[in-house]
């Protein structure tokens, strides 16, 4: 069943892809509120209570619906399953990607400037991270509780990341630790299957010589084994003039044209998706 309602979920994101990204930015303004209060970031370990607390009421309001109004009705069941995995999937990064290659595609000049490497470079790690957490934490525990875990602790960590404040980091380090803790062996997963969908030599050698770099945090791993698979290069220096950001370079030195980019990256996103899809279908069969 968690691969037909992971199908269902993705097939949704995909549709509603605007509209669920709505969704995205309320809860990313909530968050963002929690963390800057006194109630989530007044001590260390506060933060952890209170996530843990509102995992808690998210598994009783999911247990209250799936008992008593639906009785555990199978077809009700499914439907609630995509819809919530939907919502917390968000496809809109992937969708984004797409849309510049056809927006390239259709200049007649290169007049249009906005390059889609910083989309990709954000497609092959936080949206990465995101979706594919889900779907192993979706698979390794009971129900919902594991995706719900993982969305929780993204949430917040992204929360963290916008705040630029290495005091509410400080104080929310308990946070930090945990969602480093989830996100380490589905990023390990996801490596390896960067490097079985793309170039394996390569994935192999960026991941083990770029994957330790210091930079770009948790998603350092992705970008190393992604970079190498698609022969591509991420990071570097980003801005203009003064403003230029410098991060440590991941991958491979690429020949590409801007629409061969966005084409092979995609197609390279939605490979991997489909091999997990299959991975979970055969445990499935298998158990």
């Amino acid at each position: 069943m968690e691969c037909f309602v992971i199908i269902g979920a993705a097939i949704c994101s995909w549709i509603f892809s605007e509209k669920l990204k709505k969704v995205k930015v309320s809860n990313d303004r909530l968050f963002d509120q929690f963390l800057g209060s006194n109630f989530v970031s007044g001590k260390p370990w506060q933060s952890m209570i209170f996530f843990g607390t509102l995992w808690a009421i998210c598994l009783l309001i999911i247990w209250v619906i799936t008992q008593l109004i639906f009785q555990e009705t199978p077809p009700l069941l499914f439907i609630f399953n995509v819809l919530i995995l939907a919502i917390m999937f968000d496809f809109s990064d992937l969708r984004s990607v797409e849309t510049s290659n056809d927006r390239l595609k259709s200049e007649a000049s290169q007049a249009y400037s906005e390059h889609p490497k910083p989309r990709i470079t954000r497609l092959f790690s936080i949206t990465a991270s995101r979706i594919f957490g889900l779907i192993f934490w979706y698979c390794l525990m009971p129900g919902l509780s594991g995706a719900i875990l993982f969305f929780i602790s993204l949430s917040a960590y992204s929360a963290l990341i916008r705040a630029h404040s290495l005091e509410m980091l400080r104080r929310s380090e308990c946070v930090v630790v945990a969602h480093t803790m989830l996100t380490w062996l589905p990023h390990r997963c996801l490596g390896l299957t960067y490097a079985l969908v793309g170039d394996f030599e390569a994935a192999t050698r960026c991941w083990r010589d770029q994957g330790g770099q210091s930079g770009l945090g948790i998603w350092r791993t992705l970008l190393s084994a992604s970079g190498g698979a698609l022969n591509m290069q991420f990071g570097g220096a980003s801005g203009e003039g003064d403003g230029k950001i410098f991060t440590p370079k991941y991958g491979l030195q690429e020949h590409l044209s801007l629409d061969q980019l966005a084409q092979r990256s995609v197609a390279f996103f939605l490979r991997c998706f489909l091999l997990w899809v299959f991975l979970v279908f055969m445990v499935d069969i298998l158990v």
